[in-house]
This record gives structure tokens, C-alpha cells and sequence, in this order.
């Protein structure tokens, strides 16, 4: 790898290992449980990715973390 793909690639991990810690849980109401685990949900605060789902009482829980984004191109390096 030349300086500059080497930077990218560490850039690249840092921000994902920063995003994919983000987690919340999600309750919605039974009409939504198509939504399994692997799919994106968009919220106003960013996409997030289904992890694991509960229905219990009529009512989905969803366990989410936050989808990495298109990462921005690194500046060049030496």
C-alpha cells in the first residue's frame, strides 16, 4: 500500500468502529413487523441497521446501530 491508501484504509476503520458503536432501541406498533434483522431504517438523525427484533404484547422492539455512511475521501499523505 502507498501512504495515501493506508491512511484511508485506517481512517476508514476508525470511523466505522465510531459509527457501528452508536446503538438505540426502536418501538413501533404491530404493523411494521416485516422489518427484520440486516434491514436500514431511515430516522431524521441518520440510517440505522436492525439487529435483532422482539414482538411481545403488540408491539416490535427493535435493537438498532447506526449504518455507516459514505465516508469522505482522506486528504493526500506522505
Amino acid at each position: 500500500l502507498d501512504a495515501a491508501a493506508a491512511k484511508q484504509l485506517a481512517t476508514d476503520m476508525l470511523v466505522r468502529a465510531a459509527i457501528g458503536g452508536q446503538q438505540r432501541t426502536l418501538r413501533l406498533p404491530w404493523r411494521f413487523l416485516g422489518l427484520q434483522p440486516g434491514d436500514s431504517i431511515g430516522l431524521p438523525d441518520g440510517v440505522w441497521r436492525v439487529t435483532e427484533c422482539r414482538f411481545e404484547a403488540f408491539v416490535l422492539t427493535l435493537e438498532l446501530v447506526r449504518a455507516a455512511a459514505a465516508l469522505p475521501a482522506a486528504p493526500p499523505s506522505d
